[in-house]
């Protein structure tokens, strides 16, 4: 993100700044680790299972973090060493900076989602489109309440398209994140088996996944997985749905020959000719990921 100070941070999150004096370094990278300080790094203190991040928060300023974000409920401040914003929640004021610096970006923004496959459709995805283009994709697999913030504050102001991972666990957790990102499109990978059993039922699951599209009926949306229920829910969610296996509309592949090293693969190309493509893998499930990708890219 921009660089911005200590007291433009708290304004943004809705803090409130003390130990903080004029002289303050710009924050200009967020961190929840006490050992992850870089230049510019402000440190959230989050709680955990095992530990909770406001341990951590002295040993944070002293490793050269110009702030920390702690909850308000910590007592006395004061003898930090450092700035300190004060927050309600942690966690809910770093999801705050991260649709603040969405609304900053001019990058097209797609959100790659589904049970499974996410991280090699979005890394697929940002290989293909790299070629010509400024691309930022979301780190390793960072696609969570906590791991969607930072992924986005880590995206570059000059990005022209950003790859955004996103994860649904539990009921209501894709509408949160559907807020933060504020995808342009969507890249669907699959309904799996993988967290169904924390919802009512496939539909529901569905609907839970691409409730990342939000109310606009401008993007499009690209589905990979055939599966009826999936199908029935798409259908009524953006202004353009395409899906796997439809050569007519958008790339797909046909398997030529495969090794346990690698596979070849015909790409029918809608209204060009077909091409070939070797790709380091055997598996179909990574395949069926990789010509997902290429139909969004």
């Amino acid at each position: 993100m921009d660089a911005v100070s200590i007291a433009d941070l708290a304004d943004i999150v809705g803090g409130r700044v003390t130990g903080w004096t004029p002289q303050a370094d710009l924050v200009r990278h967020v961190t929840v680790h006490s050992q992850h300080i870089m230049q510019g790094s402000v440190f959230f203190a989050l709680p955990g299972t095992r530990t909770d991040g406001h341990e951590f928060a002295r040993e944070a300023l002293a490793n050269g973090a110009v702030g920390v974000v702690l909850a308000e409920n910590q007592g006395q401040v004061h003898d930090y060493g450092g700035p300190v914003v004060q927050v309600r929640n942690p966690l809910e004021a770093l999801q705050r900076l991260a649709k603040w610096w969405r609304s900053q970006l001019s990058a097209t923004v797609v959100a790659v989602v589904g049970s499974s496959g996410k991280t090699v459709t979005k890394d697929a995805l940002v290989q293909i489109l790299g070629a010509d283009r400024r691309v930022f994709g979301t780190p390793g697999s960072f696609n969570s309440k906590l791991g969607v913030p930072l992924a986005l504050l880590d995206c570059p102001a000059d990005c022209e398209v950003a790859i955004i991972e996103a994860a649904a666990t539990e009921p209501g957790e894709m509408s949160l994140l559907q807020d933060i990102i504020r995808p342009d499109h969507v890249v669907f990978t699959n309904l799996g088996t993988r967290h169904a059993s924390n919802f009512p039922g496939p539909e529901a699951h569905v609907r839970e996944l691409l409730s990342i599209t939000g109310t606009g009926t401008d993007g499009w949306l690209v589905v990979g997985d055939p599966q009826p229920v999936v199908r029935g829910v798409a259908e009524h969610l953006a202004g353009r749905s395409y899906y796997r296996g439809d050569s007519a509309v958008i790339p797909a592949f046909t398997i030529l020959e495969s090794d346990p090293r690698s596979t070849l693969a015909l790409v029918s190309f809608p209204g060009a000719a077909d091409g070939h493509v070797v790709i380091q893998t055997p598996f179909e499930e990574i395949l069926m990921d990789v010509e997902v990708a290429l139909a969004a890219s």
